[in-house]
């Protein structure tokens, strides 16, 4: 994920973010500003029941440069899930509601 992409994330995008010991699946919850940037995530194997959020803080890096953070390593913190896999979890939903 590029540096510009990062700045344009949404209240409720989906996310891959590497956190402690490998990637799990997120939401992202808000801001990446201030002095000491991060993101609020909702990851879902923190969510313990519906309505339960657990929102996690992951610093972004954006703290740096632009030019740092599109070095090689740009992709290792945050990758946006594939269409295939937003469309998997909708019919998962869906299924789960019928």
């Amino acid at each position: 994920m590029t540096y510009q992409e990062m700045n344009e994330l949404k209240k409720g995008d989906r996310l891959f973010i590497y956190h402690i010991d490998g990637w799990k699946k997120g939401t992202f919850q808000g801001f990446i500003s201030g002095a000491d940037p991060s993101a609020w995530i909702a990851f879902d194997d923190r969510q313990i029941a519906p309505g339960n959020v657990i929102a996690t803080r992951v610093f972004t890096g954006l703290q740096f440069t632009e030019e740092y953070w599109n070095q090689d390593y740009k992709d290792w913190k945050f990758k946006r899930l594939s269409e295939e896999e937003l469309n998997a979890e909708l019919l998962q939903t869906l299924e789960a509601l019928a």
